[in-house]
């Protein structure tokens, strides 16, 4: 498969039911907006996880961090296959009923992280079996689960709203065909985006958004894009006129556009450095952008651009 379509998790997408296990909880009053919780580990207990699958050239490295027992050492790897890893086919595309939160081994009496570190106590779901993951709270990139109650209430919030994307957005973090069809996809300057669905493509492991423009095409592109409401779109087409409007969502940067124009045409800076002119009331500001860019402001409008490479 392209990607795991939640929806056709059936039951599992609003309650979690291990059969045979006599443990059930609900997840549907889950109310998180984020996957990771960090040093709020506790919120996990009676959530129900889902490991997504990995493209096929990582399959053979498994995956690291689940144990036999609460413990961190290569004779308690579970499942383990020949590198030491669990294997590939013990864990992914399988569904975890979060029973407990388990202090780290090593941790100080009444704490449960040992350094940034813990356990989570999970219950697979088709075959009951127990199973110990390492979390790191400091580590967001580590965590390989999505939360089902997280994705869920990703689908309410997204499905069948209609978005605007910036052109800079689409080419390139959009999938560049058609998931179904394998059809290039046609990126046009204002079109109208509809969410149809909440997927993790394999390639990606991201939680992304399928979208289909007015000619019917599919694209995929990663949760949490820049991108307007057609409330928003109709706000901005108001106030800037429709040939303006489009030329921010081209990306396009020019003198004499406004502090919002700017971040409406590339997004927000990584870093602005301010300070007020000798004498006068007047702020100059530098914005400093990943791409290179560096954008110089007289209070509130943009005088000058330069290319340059951030430090």
């Amino acid at each position: 498969m392209l990607f795991t379509m939640f929806s056709m998790l059936g039951p599992w997408a609003t309650n979690a039911v291990f059969a045979g296990s006599g443990v059930a909880g609900k997840i549907s009053d889950y109310d998180s907006t984020v996957n990771f919780l960090g040093s709020e580990v506790i919120k996990y207990k009676g959530q129900v996880l889902y490991l997504p699958e990995k493209p096929g050239n990582d399959r053979e490295f498994g995956f690291t961090g689940f144990f036999v027992r609460a413990e961190s050492n290569d004779t308690n790897v579970y499942r383990p296959n020949d590198k030491y890893y669990t294997s590939y086919g013990a864990v992914a595309g399988k569904y975890f009923k979060v029973l407990d939160i388990v202090p780290h081994p090593d941790a100080a009496k009444g704490d449960i992280f040992f350094g940034s570190k813990c356990f989570l106590k999970l219950q697979e779901k088709d075959s009951s079996a127990i199973v110990y993951y390492e979390y790191n709270f400091m580590n967001e990139f580590s965590f390989p689960f999505f939360d089902i109650g997280f994705v869920e209430k990703q689908k309410k919030m997204n499905m069948g709203n209609y978005f605007v994307y910036p052109d800079t957005v689409l080419k390139s973090l959009a999938e560049k065909t058609d998931p179904v069809t394998g059809k290039p996809v046609s990126f046009r300057t204002g079109d109208t985006w509809k969410c149809v669905d909440v997927v993790i493509p394999v390639s990606s492991h991201s939680l992304s958004l399928v979208i289909q423009n007015t000619l019917g095409e599919k694209t995929t592109i990663p949760q949490g894009c820049r991108n307007y409401t057609l409330v928003q779109e109709l706000t901005y087409k108001k106030k800037y006129g429709i040939p303006t409007f489009n030329r921010l969502l081209r990306g396009d940067l020019y003198p004499g556009m406004t502090k919002e124009m700017v971040k409406l045409s590339v997004g927000e800076p990584y870093q602005v450095n301010g300070k007020l002119t000798h004498g006068t009331d007047r702020k100059k500001e530098e914005w400093l952008y990943y791409t290179g860019k560096t954008l110089m402001f007289d209070n509130d409008v943009l005088i000058e651009m330069k290319d340059t490479q951030p430090n």
